[in-house]
Formats: structure tokens, C-alpha cells, sequence
């Protein structure tokens, strides 16, 4: 099987949006629309390990009329795809710099599996100079993002570095690590490239990259692309997950303001809520939601039970979301003649809870705490 890895280096705007999420990408005739589906959202046939799906779009501006429609079709591998990995499907419209509703259905064909999601998209201006990378690969026919960094360093030697931009800057220059030794190139500004490494710096172990464009006196740098965790990346979950996640952290005048909306109108309050909790306000990142999103997917890979029972919606993801990791773990999970029981200690908090497992399926209730409310 032959796994050849693209890297590409894109330059675009975050969009925020859950469980399939989009990024914009803007040029000066156009922009493109990366939309990304997490692996588990995909069905593969038992008997062939392939999918076939379509994808519907919709995009509708704030006067609620739809500016664009189109069906994508496309037919995926399970080989092509691991656990963690995001495929993107992209594609080409011309839309005017505003905020939009995204809607899409992914329908697999064989199977007739349906997921639907609304996404609040932000198409920027054409002069917008926010860097934000993204890191994708290719394996087989289908462009994925790669979350094992590992896995894309051992097929290096056969990518290359795409840097798709409107970024108007006068150069850029690429750092890296190669094998334990700083390397670096200046490349004239472009608004598309594709450079081949192997040419930059033959083959080689790169355990770092960074690009730094220069506006004038000025620049700005990405940071290490393969260890920069991005936002977008913890985003999967829909409106009504989204609402029940705010919960857990929101004030209760924050929680009934949102929940009173009507539900087109909940997307934006959403994302007010993200910016007025930035603790950073006037940067491209927002590392609350950041630390937020990471907590709910990590919930979601130690607790969930059944896909109708996601982990982070388990009282053990509650206060793992909104505490944190416990600094100390006692489990008796094979008691005699007693359920199987959890307690969690927080040393910092002075607290601790404790679950129990009535059930005998792993579903553990929390029965006492001495710190929540």
C-alpha cells in the first residue's frame, strides 16, 4: 500500500465550528472552503473496508438567503484514514467578506448513515494578515490532517512543503530542525508554492518547523508547526453538545441569556461567550477555549461507553472538564458484595469525589464530592 505524505502549509483564517469544522482559506477571485470530518464520523462496509459519501453544502448569508449550494461526492479507504485523523474536503466558491451559517449533510450511501451540522463561518478580507497554518497529508487518494507527527516524519522524504497564501508579506522564511541541526531558507513572497524538501534539505529527521513572514520591520512566526496544537482541531460537537458543554463552566445568567435564544442565534452567542472569556483578547488564539476543547475530547477517550453515552457528558467528564485531571486516583473495582467504586483526589483544591458503578457496565455515578456545589 502506498502512503505518500503532502505537507502543506496553509495560511488562513480560523474558523470556529464543531464536529465537521471548516477553514477559509481567501484568495483574491475566491475562496476555498476546507471542511474536515473526523475519522469516527465515518461508516466503512464491512465486506469491502471502503465508504462511499456524499457531502451537501449550504452557505447562507446573514439575510438568511443561501449564496451557495452544492454535492460533493467522493469514495474513501478505511486504510486511507486512522483513528484520530481528520479528512478534508475541500472546494472552491466566491463569497464576500461577512459571516455565514455553513450547513452540511454527510450521507454515506451504502450504509444511510446522515449527520447534519451548522457551522458560523467568517469569510475575511482580502488584505486579512492572520497566519494560521494548517498541517495536512495526503495518503492514497484523500487529503488528511495527521495528528501522529511521527507517522508524517517517517514519510517526509517523499512530501512536500505547499504554502498557500494571500499574506501580504515581502518574504517568508522557513526554520527547521533536520537530524539535530538548524537549518533555514528564504523564499520570495508568492501567493501559492510548492517546494519540494528533499531539494531544501534532503532526506532527513525533521523534529521542527516554523515559518516567519516579514511585513516591512516587522514579522510574524507560527511557532513549531508540528507540535502547535490547533483550536480547530478540538472542535467535533454540535449546537445543542456545545450548549450543554458552555454549562459546565458558564455563570448562570450567561447559561439562561444563551439558552433563551433562538437557536439561530445561539452560534453567535456562543462564540461571544468563547471571546468575552479569552484571557488573551487581541490574539489569533484563544487558549481558554483551547484548554476547554482539550479537556472535553480527553473525557471523550477515557470515559465514553456507548456512542448514546460520550464520555463528556458522564459525571466523570463533568469534573474532569471543570477540574482537571485528579493528582490521585483510588479505585475498588472488584469489591465484595459492594458496587465498584472511583475516588478522585485534588490536593491543590483539598477536595475529592467519589463514584460508583450501580450499573456494572463502567457507567459510574457521582455520589459525593466536598467541593462542588
Amino acid at each position: 500500500m502506498n502512503r505518500i505524505c503532502l505537507l502543506i502549509i496553509c495560511l488562513m483564517t480560523l474558523i470556529s465550528a464543531k464536529a465537521q469544522y471548516v477553514v477559509v482559506n481567501t484568495w483574491p477571485d475566491h475562496s476555498t472552503f476546507y471542511i474536515m470530518i473526523p475519522r469516527d464520523l465515518l461508516m466503512f462496509a464491512a465486506e469491502s473496508g471502503s465508504a462511499d459519501y456524499k457531502l451537501s453544502i449550504h452557505l447562507i448569508n446573514s439575510q438568511k438567503k443561501t449564496v451557495f449550494q452544492k454535492v460533493l461526492s467522493f469514495t474513501i479507504n478505511d486504510w486511507e484514514i486512522q483513528p484520530g485523523e481528520l479528512l478534508i474536503i475541500d472546494t472552491d466558491l466566491e463569497a464576500e467578506p461577512g459571516r455565514y451559517k455553513l450547513v452540511t449533510l454527510l450521507r454515506n450511501e451504502k450504509l444511510g448513515d446522515k449527520k447534519e451540522n451548522q457551522l458560523i463561518v467568517d469569510v475575511p478580507e482580502r488584505t486579512d494578515n492572520r497566519v494560521q497554518p494548517l498541517i495536512i497529508a495526503k495518503r492514497g487518494s484523500r487529503k488528511i490532517l495527521v495528528q501522529n507527527y511521527q507517522s508524517l516524519n517517517r514519510d517526509l522524504g517523499q512530501c512536500f512543503l505547499v504554502i498557500n497564501t494571500y499574506c501580504l508579506c515581502d518574504s517568508i522564511q522557513i526554520l527547521a530542525d533536520l537530524d539535530n541541526n538548524p537549518v533555514r531558507r528564504i523564499i520570495p513572497r508568492n501567493m501559492g508554492m510548492e517546494i519540494d524538501i528533499r531539494s531544501l534539505w534532503g532526506l532527513g529527521y525533521i523534529s521542527y518547523i516554523e515559518l516567519c513572514f516579514f511585513y516591512g520591520m516587522s514579522k510574524t512566526c507560527t511557532g513549531d508547526l508540528l507540535k502547535q496544537k490547533q483550536t480547530w482541531q478540538k472542535q467535533r460537537y454540535g449546537l445543542e453538545d456545545q450548549l450543554l458543554q458552555i454549562k459546565y463552566i458558564a455563570s448562570q445568567n450567561e447559561w439562561k441569556t444563551i439558552r433563551a435564544m433562538a437557536k439561530d442565534d445561539q452560534l453567535n452567542a456562543i462564540e461571544y461567550f468563547w471571546l468575552k472569556h479569552d484571557n488573551t483578547p487581541g490574539t489569533s488564539r484563544n487558549e481558554f477555549r483551547e484548554y476547554f476543547n482539550e479537556r472535553v475530547l480527553k473525557a471523550d477517550e477515557l470515559f465514553t461507553i456507548h456512542e448514546k453515552m460520550p464520555g463528556w457528558k458522564s459525571d466523570r467528564g463533568r469534573i474532569y472538564i471543570i477540574h482537571g485531571p485528579p493528582d490521585e486516583i483510588s479505585e475498588d473495582v472488584f469489591p465484595m458484595g459492594r458496587f465498584p467504586s472511583i475516588t478522585w483526589y485534588y490536593y491543590d483544591e483539598n477536595g475529592f469525589f467519589y463514584f460508583i458503578d450501580r450499573s456494572g457496565y463502567g457507567n459510574y455515578k457521582l455520589v459525593s464530592m466536598n467541593e462542588e456545589d
